[in-house]
């Protein structure tokens, strides 16, 4: 019943989430230097706004600011830093970075909770592919922008945080991944 409905979700995410490009998750060493810049850029705008950031989607912005010692100039396309993880920490400071951090430690919390009870295999094994596939995204964003950017990578990694969710919500009270109020 369950690899029905995988199969069913699998299917409609290959049509509404087609894979036009396989070039576009390799990372070609000649783009390692802008990154690197990227991300020092990051960083700078990071230390000016160390607490709430320079705001959403602002990167852009202020990378003409913090960059033109790299010769980057008014009109040059670099609208992310290429690395997520940065980028939160430039656009939303400690605020927005602590958020996601608090976020993927209680989602992780919960995982392991559920994979110590060992009760269904066929959904632990579920479990485990989905949240390898969450890891894997996850040292993927340390290169790239792909958590909170680009419909389709964004879209495929938070619904597979929910479909781990639903799936540890079935085995009824955990532990808490927070205050009284964040209860699972």
């Amino acid at each position: 019943k369950f690899l029905i409905l995988f199969l069913i979700i699998l299917t409609i995410l290959i049509y509404f989430f087609p894979v036009q490009d396989c070039n576009r998750f390799t990372i070609r060493p000649d783009t390692w230097g802008d990154r690197l810049d990227l991300w020092l850029a990051a960083l700078n705008i990071f230390k000016d706004y160390p607490i709430f950031g320079s705001g959403p989607g602002t990167f852009e912005k202020f990378l003409y600011v913090y960059g033109p010692q790299h010769g980057y100039k008014e009109g040059a396309i670099h609208l992310h830093s290429h690395n997520t993880y940065l980028e939160i920490l430039s656009d939303t400071g400690l605020m927005g970075f602590m958020s996601l951090i608090i976020l993927l430690s209680g989602f992780f919390r919960l995982v392991f909770a559920v994979l110590n009870l060992k009760r269904d295999v066929t959904n632990v094994n579920f479990i485990l592919g989905f949240t390898a596939g969450i890891i894997s995204t996850l040292i993927l964003a340390s290169a790239t922008s792909i958590i909170f950017i680009g419909f389709q990578d964004a879209a495929v990694f938070w619904l597979m945080m929910g479909i781990v969710m639903g799936m540890c919500s079935k085995y009824g009270k955990l532990p808490s991944i927070g205050g009284s109020c964040c209860r699972v």
